[in-house]
C-alpha cells in the first residue's frame, strides 16, 4: 500500500527545506533503483513524479515571469523568427557535414 498524497507532498516539503528541487528530484531518481517491496517502490516513483511536476510548475512560473518583465525582448516578428529558422537550419547542415 502506497503513502498517501498528503503524505507524499508533505515529505517532499521536508526534503527541499533542505536540498532545491532539482537535486530533491535526483535524489528521488536514485531511490527508485533501491530494491523494496512494492509500496516502497510505489511510494518513490510517486514522489518522484510529484517533485518533477512541481519543478516543471517553478520552472515554467521563472520563464513566465522573466517574460512578462519585458515583453518586448521574448516576443519576435515574422521575420526575426524565419531568419532564426534560417541560422539553426544552416548551423545544423554545417554541425553534419562536419562530422
Amino acid at each position: 500500500m502506497t503513502a498517501s498524497n498528503k503524505t507524499i507532498d508533505d515529505c517532499l516539503v521536508a526534503i527541499t527545506n533542505h536540498v532545491d528541487l532539482a537535486t530533491a528530484t535526483k535524489i528521488l531518481r536514485d531511490l527508485r533503483k533501491v530494491k523494496g517491496n512494492k509500496s516502497f517502490t510505489d511510494t518513490i516513483a510517486i514522489m518522484e513524479q510529484h517533485a518533477l511536476n512541481a519543478f516543471r510548475r517553478q520552472a515554467a512560473l521563472k520563464a513566465w515571469r522573466t517574460m512578462n518583465q519585458n515583453p518586448s525582448k521574448y516576443l519576435m516578428t515574422r521575420s526575426e523568427a524565419a531568419r532564426k529558422a534560417a541560422a539553426t537550419r544552416k548551423a545544423n547542415l554545417e554541425t553534419e557535414r562536419a562530422k
